[in-house]
């Protein structure tokens, strides 16, 4: 029966529809942070399994018409083809350990996350959220905080689909909006293929395509874009326009991040 569920649950190819499959060990809380996230109530008594769900239209991005399901999966070992499947329907996993038992963690290393790597091939690779859940049961021997952080940035480079770590709890409830903003950002706006967090820098295709976007817009071809060049560039990639404080903050940040003058004669 849960299988016909799922199948119905199936999203369609528009990037609109996303389908979040959540994973990990028994007893990590995967379920209660799904029920929490869609009933804005923590309960105890739940279902091992829920239903498939729709994450709440009003939780969803800002200014995006996108409908989100969010699927929970046993790790019972007799339903494991199940799982599997829906993995492979997914659009990006969450994948659930509990902060307060260490095993659970070893085994995102040891076996989530090289099973996950399986699951994919090269032309699909299902980006990964590691949730440390019950942060309110951390204690100072728990990996939380900076070493969370740390723990986050290791997996990554091992495992390329990881894309980033929320430390969330349902009984509090901590952080469980953020879960649904950056599931949905990850997928809708991907930063992996065009950024490379380990040396913070561009990928040298989508640097190419800047440039390239830079030059048809500097009309003059002074190689600065003055203020009126940026704007069409604003109202033509983006069908939005700017004003001047809009712009001026802008310059501000990039003279703030750029390692060299990035400001002259008043043009970017």
């Amino acid at each position: 029966k849960r299988n016909r569920e799922a199948g119905k649950m199936k999203m369609s190819s528009d990037l609109k529809n996303i389908r979040a499959v959540v994973v990990g060990d028994e007893k990590v809380g995967k379920s209660s942070l799904i029920h929490t996230i869609i009933s804005e109530n923590f309960h105890e008594d739940i279902p091992a399994v829920i239903s498939p769900s729709l994450i709440p239209q009003e939780m969803c991005f800002h200014g995006v018409d996108v409908s989100t399901a969010i699927i929970d999966t046993s790790s019972a070992g007799e339903d494991e083809s199940v799982t599997e499947e829906e993995i492979g329907y997914a659009d990006i996993i969450l994948l659930v350990y509990d902060v307060s038992r260490k095993e659970t963690r070893m085994r995102l290393e040891a076996y989530w996350l090289p099973k996950l790597s399986r699951l994919s091939n090269e032309n699909r690779k299902i980006p990964i959220i590691i949730i440390a859940n019950k942060i309110d049961l951390a204690t100072e021997d728990d990996d939380s905080g900076a070493e969370f952080s740390e723990t986050v940035k290791q997996l990554c480079r091992q495992f390329p689909q990881v894309e980033m770590g929320i430390e969330a709890s349902a009984k509090l409830p901590l952080n469980l909006s953020e879960i649904v903003y950056y599931t949905q950002r990850v997928v809708l706006f991907p930063v992996t293929p065009l950024y490379d967090s380990f040396k913070k820098e561009f990928k040298p295709y989508y640097e190419a395509a800047l440039k390239r976007i830079f030059r048809l817009f500097d009309k003059d071809r002074d190689t600065i874009l003055s203020d009126k060049e940026f704007y069409d560039m604003q109202q033509e990639i983006f069908k939005m326009s700017l004003n001047e404080e809009d712009l001026s903050a802008i310059k501000e940040l990039i003279v703030e991040k750029s390692t060299e003058e990035a400001i002259h004669n008043g043009g970017i």
